[in-house]
C-alpha cells in the first residue's frame, strides 16, 4: 500500500507538471546557473507532451533577430518589460524593426527627451514623437550573438600554416607558444587562430 501511494503521488505531481503551456521566451537554463544541466532537463521534460505556440514572436528573414510582442503600454513600462524578460532583449531601434505595419516604441540616443517625448514608429519607414505617458506598441528585440571560431598552427615551423589561415581571414590569437626542452628535435611552435563563423 505504501508503495502504491508514493506512485500515486508521483504520477499526480508529473502530471500536474505538464499541464501549462510553455511561456515565451523559453529560457533552458531554467535554474539561472549559466549551465544547461541535469534540473534543466528536468525541467524541461516536466513540460512533456504539452502545447507551445507563440503568436507574438517575429522573427527576421535571416533568422539572426527576434522581436517579441508585449503588448500596448507607455514608454518607461516597455522599457521595463524587455529589461524583464529574460536573456538579452531590448527595446528596438530603428534597424532592429522586423515587423511593419505597427506602431511601436523606439530606443534611440538622446530619448526620451526634455520634453519628455520618445521615438515611436507610425508606418514604416516613419518615426515620429509623442509623450512617453501615452500607449503604443511595445516590441521586444533580441540579436544572436556572433559566433567564433577557432584554428590553430602547430609545428616547427608554422609560417606557412599561418600564411594560409590569415588569407583565409583569421586572426591570430594571443602570440606564439613554443613546447619542448630546448632540443632542435624537441622544438614545436603552436598559435591559436580565430574568425567569424559563417
Amino acid at each position: 500500500m505504501k508503495h502504491l501511494t508514493t506512485l500515486l503521488a508521483l504520477i499526480l505531481s508529473c502530471s500536474m507538471l505538464a499541464q501549462g503551456p510553455v511561456e515565451f521566451p523559453w529560457n533552458p537554463d531554467s535554474d539561472g546557473d549559466d549551465f544547461i544541466g541535469v534540473n534543466d532537463l528536468m525541467a524541461l521534460l516536466g513540460e512533456f507532451d504539452s502545447v507551445f505556440s507563440e503568436e507574438a514572436l517575429y522573427l527576421s528573414e535571416d533568422e539572426l533577430s527576434a522581436m517579441y510582442d508585449v503588448g500596448t503600454m507607455n514608454f518607461l513600462d516597455c522599457q521595463i518589460a524587455c529589461k524583464n524578460l529574460p536573456g538579452r532583449w531590448s527595446m528596438p531601434e530603428f534597424e532592429d524593426v522586423t515587423v511593419t505595419g505597427q506602431q511601436m516604441w523606439l530606443k534611440s540616443q538622446g530619448y526620451p527627451n526634455n520634453n519628455d517625448k520618445a521615438l515611436f514608429l507610425t508606418d514604416f519607414p516613419s518615426v515620429s514623437e509623442a509623450y512617453v505617458s501615452h500607449e503604443r506598441g511595445c516590441f521586444c528585440v533580441t540579436k544572436e550573438r556572433p559566433k567564433v571560431e577557432y584554428s590553430y598552427c602547430e609545428g616547427q615551423n608554422i609560417q606557412e600554416c599561418a600564411n594560409s589561415l590569415t588569407q583565409d581571414g583569421w586572426m591570430p590569437l594571443n602570440g606564439i607558444s613554443f613546447t619542448g626542452d630546448g632540443a632542435a628535435v624537441d622544438y614545436r611552435e603552436a598559435q591559436a587562430f580565430w574568425r567569424w563563423a559563417e
